[in-house]
């Protein structure tokens, strides 16, 4: 891997050097016109709608991190080499064009989304024999849902989550060539709509075993991007003459021609590009084969799409509330996966989980109903599927709660970053239509607040609310619902504690400019490279963030000592410092670090500062090294996460002070940096707290967060968030797709949510885990290296 790294970092340096040593578009469309006729080549050089893009802009097209590792497949069962044809082309097989048109993956790095649907669009054209349909599948579902983003992903991991988890069409999750969409954003009838890859394989690098493959369909393919391909070709059969790499790209193989010597290709750079470029069939490419071109024949895979007649999910599914009892009820699917009729023999219902030992029931075909009795009252989640002969059908979610009523959540909330003291609390219950609460009640302090039953809205999990004015404190308080003679509180047993609440000393956003904060370096000869950045925001409709990186190189530099200092905030005996960060910085492994940030804290107008501790500790140590502007062994923040919150509790304390973020460098490996958004000071005072309570700043989305450390040697830790209670599913895969750890299965209360994996015993490699709720999927990837 640092081969391949090595190879791209030197070909970024001579590509920018070969730019400024020849001059104009002109010069250096002659300069690829000699290169071809010295090589003997055979391909058309021209301008094109991409020659104008930027360096930068084209780096970005190039998507695949790393070309494709791992065991490979010989030679398809029953073929030969004297079997093989001379040519075929699937945009004219039989007559008939069974690819689909060409897409435009626009300035998102998602060539591995587009390159690996295009191959399964092809083979559900092919396996259903409908060449005159436009199968298209949802790329943005793969942006939001997987491990993937716009600064590209590897091929395994994505047709390991294609087999897993399947993708959706287009129309359920339209293209907008970004990441940040939530997959929330998906339709809501996502689940009946997926399409799945039953297998997959790499395919050996020769020639006959690609032949062999890609006689059933296309075949999703890498390669290497270099300037000539990216910025001139216009038709003929390419080869490499000019220029040096801009990355790994993802395509679709589509045919083969002997008597050109080439492979027959879709890309995903619009029809402005490739041969024919700017007509309605550009976009298309041939390379030349039987030489590795670019690499292409080393990064070919095969898959195949899930089975004719396999069921789609049971529609309209819904759940009644009974007392210890759920009802279910559903109609059964009459196509399968690709909307073809069939007739099931048989559903299945699971309860609380998906495996054997979870099913429940099984009942045969037109039931429509089924009632799961003596459950416990409480939330129960239950999958339903289909059965075909020995096909299964995907499995579909729904909650369901046993129960004439239940609480399912309650809490206070407020709105952070104001010095208000209006208070919401709030609680979500669910009720059958027929057994609605008569009376209300909020004990607050011991103290009871009627809700009147005429001024919401109660509907199956509705969420009911009242204001009230609270002096600032830790308050508790429980729900109590009564109708019909029934009474249920929440929580059943004790008080339920409200969440820290108190005044607002300081809160920044960091969208209205710098406001107060200052920026140094501490060490002579060291950088300061803290500034206002818009690369990344977690503020929600926000802009900007405090970066320390340098925005010529993308990364922070060698020898860097700064300090960002916050304005002065005056706090009391008891206050919480709470802050959102993204770090990627260099380590050396799950708990030494050779760069990282530390917050210190001065009480006396910034003449002396002092270090002070998240809760929880910081995750890694300073390795010893002069170079460092830290002390060996320095607690600090290190290593690569996604957006997270650092809490720190000050307590002992009354007055004036400073909080400031010091990051240093080292003078070897330097990597993104360091961000810091979304400050705020919390003051509470005249309250006893015990040593773990922290901020309560509940998530408003579902999210899964890279794990860190990543690469790790034994341990690391998964962090994720959920907005409210719901059922989790948190499972670790190997490459093969093989369930090797569940680490949660069961239901989880709301908040920022942290689970460790001790990796021991396994092997070395690529392995991806998976975040499922019955309303989120996610997964990432992460790397066991010993």
């Amino acid at each position: 891997m640092k081969r391949w790294m090595i190879f791209l970092l030197l070909g970024f340096i001579f590509t920018t050097f070969s730019y400024s040593l020849i001059g104009g578009q002109d010069e250096r469309l002659e300069a690829v016109r000699r290169a071809i006729n010295e090589k003997g080549a055979h391909w058309t050089p021209g301008i094109t709608s991409l020659s104008n893009m930027s360096l930068d802009d084209a780096r970005r097209q190039c998507g695949v991190l790393r070309f494709p590792r791992g065991p490979r497949i010989g030679m398809k069962d029953g073929v030969t080499p004297q079997m093989l044809r001379d040519s075929l082309d699937w945009r004219d097989h039989n007559g008939h064009n069974y690819t689909t048109p060409i897409r435009n993956q626009g300035g998102c790095g998602s060539c591995w989304a587009f390159g690996g649907l295009a191959t399964l669009e092809a083979g559900i054209k092919i396996l259903c024999d409908v060449p005159d349909t436009d199968v298209d599948l949802s790329e943005q579902y793969l942006l939001s849902c997987s491990g993937g983003s716009c600064n590209g992903w590897w091929m395994e991991p994505l047709f390991d989550f294609l087999q897993l988890n399947g993708v959706t069409d287009e129309n359920c999750f339209p293209y907008e060539a970004v990441d940040t969409i939530p997959c929330s954003e998906k339709c809501t009838d996502w689940e009946y709509r997926t399409k799945t890859v039953k297998d997959w394989g790499l395919i050996s690098e020769s020639v006959d075993v690609i032949k062999s493959y890609l006689q059933d369909g296309p075949l999703a393919a890498t390669m290497l991007v270099y300037v000539d391909f990216h910025n001139y070709y216009t038709g003929g059969v390419y080869e490499h003459v000019f220029g040096n790499p801009l990355g790994g790209h993802a395509i679709s193989i589509v045919g083969w021609s002997d008597m050109d010597t080439c492979w027959i290709c879709k890309n995903s750079w619009g029809t402005d590009w490739g041969e024919a470029g700017g007509s309605d069939s550009g976009g298309w490419f041939r390379i030349k084969m039987g030489q590795n071109e670019c690499g292409i024949e080393e990064g070919a895979i095969w898959c195949q799409m899930e089975d004719l007649g396999t069921p789609s999910p049971p529609f309209d599914v819904t759940t009644l509330s009974l007392d210890h009892s759920v009802q279910l009820d559903w109609s059964d699917p009459c196509v399968d996966v690709y909307e073809f009729p069939i007739t099931i023999d048989e559903l299945r219902i699971y309860r609380d989980g998906k495996e054997a030992g979870d099913l429940i029931c099984s009942v045969g075909a037109g039931v429509g109903n089924y009632t799961d009795e003596d459950v416990p009252n409480g939330e129960h989640l239950y999958y339903l599927q289909a059965i075909n002969g020995s096909l299964s059908g995907h499995m579909v979610g729904v909650g369901g709660w046993s129960g004439p009523f239940a609480i399912e959540d309650g809490g206070v909330d407020r709105e952070v970053g104001t010095n208000s003291t209006l208070f919401t609390f709030f609680a979500l219950y669910h009720s059958p239509d027929n057994h609605l609460p008569d009376q209300n009640l909020i004990y607050l302090d011991s103290l009871p607040h009627q809700l009147s039953t005429l001024d919401y809205n109660y509907t199956d999990g509705s969420l009911f609310c009242f204001d009230t004015t609270l002096g600032c404190g830790i308050h508790d308080y429980h729900f109590l619902f009564s109708s019909q003679g029934d009474t249920i509180r929440y929580p059943e047993d004790g008080e339920l504690g409200g969440p820290m609440v108190g005044w607002v000393a300081f809160s920044d956003d960091m969208e209205e400019g710098t406001d107060g904060w200052s920026h140094t370096n501490i060490r002579p000869g060291y950088r300061d490279e803290w500034h206002l950045t818009s690369n990344r925001n977690h503020t929600p409709d926000g802009g900007q963030s405090w970066w320390c990186g340098n925005e010529a190189s993308g990364g922070y530099s060698n020898k860097v000592d700064a300090v960002l200092i916050s304005p002065e905030v005056n706090l009391d005996s008891l206050s919480f410092l709470a802050f959102w960060h993204w770090i990627d910085v260099e380590i050396e492994n799950d708990t030494v670090a050779w760069d990282g940030g530390i917050v210190e804290m001065s009480t006396d107008g910034g003449n002396h500062w002092s270090q002070i501790t998240p809760i929880g500790g910081y995750p890694y140590r300073i390795e010893y090294n002069p170079a460092s502007p830290f002390v060996w062994n320095t607690p600090c923040f290190s290593g690569f996460f996604d957006w997270s919150l650092a809490q720190f509790k000050i307590e002992g304390y009354n007055g004036p002070a400073q909080f400031r973020l010091h990051f240093g460098s080292d003078s070897y490996v330097t990597y993104e940096g360091w961000y810091i958004d979304d400050v705020i000071v919390y003051n509470i005072s005249e309250m006893g707290v015990a040593e773990s309570d922290s901020l309560s700043l509940l998530p408003r989305t579902c999210r899964l967060l890279q794990n860190y450390p990543n690469p790790f040697s034994t341990l690391t830790r998964i962090n994720f968030y959920l907005p409210q209670k719901t059922f989790v599913n948190l499972s670790v895969y190997n490459i093969l797709g093989q369930k090797v750890a569940t680490l949660i299965d069961g239901m989880q209360s709301a908040g920022y949510k942290s689970v460790r994996w001790d990796a021991r015993g396994m092997g070395n490699g690529f392995y991806f885990y998976r975040l499922k709720t019955p309303g989120y999927t996610a997964s990432r990837n992460m790397i066991l290296l010993r």
